[in-house]
């Protein structure tokens, strides 16, 4: 039993002692070079998702799609579900309600 109580700290010295000697002076320097590919990314300035314009047409969508599925017409509100998920791909109320259309349709794949 004493060997049991002993070997943890024998083990956790060993850590002790071993992450004093490997600091930062004694580890070899590595140099990160950059592939020519991701030197030339560039970003397309019409993608991008988070204009206000955008912002806006995606509550309006989602407006009409909440409306159209209280008023039980769950293709069209699918189509405006699709929409705000065109324009913001992270919104989870139009994957939620487009689910929830496709269930009551019964389209369950």
């Amino acid at each position: 039993m004493k060997v049991l109580k002993v070997i943890p700290a024998i083990v956790l010295l060993g850590f002790m002692v071993v992450s004093q000697k490997a600091n930062s002076q004694t580890l070899p320097k590595i140099e990160l070079k950059l592939k020519p590919q991701i030197e030339k990314l560039q970003v397309d300035p019409i993608q991008t998702p988070d204009s206000r314009e955008d912002k806006q047409t995606a509550q309006i969508y989602l407006k009409k799609g909440l409306e159209l599925f209280k008023a039980e017409k769950f293709n069209e509100a699918i189509q405006a579900f699709g929409e705000v998920i065109k324009i913001q791909p992270n919104n989870q109320y139009a994957y939620l309600f487009s689910g929830l259309s496709y269930f009551q349709l019964k389209q369950y794949q």
